[in-house]
């Protein structure tokens, strides 16, 4: 009886078993079917007419390499967008996959013959140039191709696009014995390209891999970082020191590198404007801006906040730069007058017409405009009134200085000017209650800098606007504090 009961459990617990492993590998099966079709549909809408898939085009060359004499020799050429991500922030990826396709389009009808061309990544094309062809026909070929992408795409009726590429070259054997030695001569040469300003053609040398195999890696890492949202933004309060309560904040860009911590622009701002990823993650930055100050005020409904944000030269010198802006107002649909546009050169404005278009573009949309990088002297006074600016940003170094009647007398015409044209000014660096009150004396009602706060990661932003009332203590000539010194990077 014992013996039969048992065999019944067992076999109910077998039985069971049995059923688990069935669903698992039930499941199993579903996640692998679903990772495939939706593999699938990445890979078809990312395919490009008349060109290989990324395993198609390594695949071939690999196979080629394996084939070829030993006494032969053969070249790669490296294709990378130099604005793609610029162009489908500014026109959308249906616009910016049609502009895409008509330049590539224009590529293949200057590639001679038996050359294969494949798509490594979503702006990157490899072409395969073989033995037929010297070294001078393959530079003469990558001159055709940089001039066939850079030809006019009307994308509208009255839009017209202009895409441009860094061309970079290699030869078998001389710049690699297989695919990946390749691969790495030709990145360097691209890198190379793009530092030199992109739309042109670099053959791999030994002065890029001498000068640029750092700053490459560092290049992979920031890419990498683009997309695994590594990039934040850190808030630094600016406040009203005539009503003792916050004006806003500004946004300062961040990197959580995952072994090195937070990293400030300075160690990588250089890298993103040379590869021009800057726009992107500059539109990046401006939206998390704007879903920052969206959450923000859901939670003060009654504090009218300012945020802020620096635009790169790059970006300034972008023609698209007011399109992209339209939609990211568009987007999410809130008072824009509320966003501050930071410059950090007011000499961008002569020297480049496009900027100075862009800013009134940006003016027309609603957002306001801060410049930074101010001189002390008549010329800039009055190219500041006629400017098309909201807000006069000056360092503390304006105000390091023994008394002197001439550097008093320009700072008060300044504060003057920026009254009587309807702006202020913010001083920023305040480190110090000395500072506080030398600016008070000049009537300048706006600063920011560590003796008020550090800038503070998102998490912290609101814990300080609760806090508000503390600054009183800060600004009260009662209490006086000592020096803050800081080493601290924008």
């Amino acid at each position: 009886m014992f013996l039969a009961n048992w065999n019944s459990g067992a076999y109910v617990l077998f039985s069971v078993i049995a059923l688990l492993i069935i669903a698992g590998l039930g499941v199993l099966l579903y996640i692998k079917v679903k990772k495939e079709k939706h593999n699938y549909h990445n890979e078809v809408a990312g395919l490009v007419e008349g060109v290989l898939k990324r395993n198609e085009i390594i695949s071939s060359i690999n196979s080629y390499i394996s084939k070829l004499p030993s006494d032969m020799f053969f070249s790669l050429i490296l294709i990378d967008y130099d604005k793609m991500t610029e162009i489908q922030n500014a026109f959308g990826e249906g616009n910016g996959k049609k502009v895409l396709n008509e330049s590539i389009k224009n590529i293949r009808s200057v590639l001679p013959n038996r050359t294969l061309i494949g798509r490594i990544s979503d702006d990157r094309f490899l072409i395969l140039v073989k033995e037929d062809y010297d070294k001078n026909e393959v530079l003469k070929c990558a001159n055709k191709i940089c001039e066939a992408a850079s030809v006019d795409i009307k994308i509208y009726s009255d839009t017209i696009i202009n895409p441009t590429i860094s061309v970079g070259v290699a030869f078998y054997p001389n710049h690699g014995h297989n695919l990946k030695q390749l691969m790495k001569s030709l990145d360097l040469a691209v890198f190379n390209c793009k530092n030199s300003g992109g739309n042109n053609v670099t053959i791999y040398s030994d002065e890029c891999d001498k000068n640029d195999t750092e700053n490459l890696q560092l290049y992979y890492e920031i890419k990498q970082a683009i997309k695994e949202h590594q990039f934040c933004l850190y808030y630094q309060p600016i406040i009203n020191i005539s009503e003792n309560n916050i004006y806003g904040f500004e946004a300062l860009l961040r990197w959580k590198h995952p072994t090195l911590g937070i990293l400030y622009p300075g160690s990588f701002i250089n890298i993103l404007e040379q590869s021009g990823d800057i726009n992107g993650v500059g539109i990046w930055g401006i939206e998390a801006l704007i879903r920052e100050y969206i959450e923000l005020k859901k939670q003060f409904i009654h504090k009218n906040l300012q945020l802020s944000f620096n635009l790169s030269p790059k970006q300034l010198v972008s023609e698209n730069l007011g399109v992209t802006f339209q939609n990211v107002a568009k987007k999410y649909k809130i008072p824009v007058n509320a966003i501050t546009i930071e410059i950090a050169e007011f000499a961008m404005f002569e020297r480049h017409e496009i900027v100075y278009k862009n800013i009134n573009d940006l003016k027309e949309l609603g957002f306001k405009v801060a410049v930074d990088g101010v001189g002390l002297d008549q010329k800039t006074l009055v190219k500041l009134g006629n400017s098309p600016i909201d807000i006069i940003k000056l360092d503390k170094t304006f105000f390091d200085y023994e008394e002197s009647f001439i550097q008093d007398k320009y700072i008060e015409l300044l504060v003057d000017l920026a009254k009587s044209s309807n702006k202020f000014i913010i001083c920023e660096g305040i480190e110090n209650y000395e500072l506080v009150e030398k600016i008070k004396k000049f009537g300048i009602e706006y600063a920011q800098g560590f003796y008020f706060s550090k800038p503070l990661p998102q998490e912290d932003v609101v814990n300080y606007i609760n806090n508000e009332g503390s600054l009183k203590s800060l600004i009260s000539p009662i209490m006086k504090e000592e020096n803050i010194e800081t080493t601290e990077e924008d």
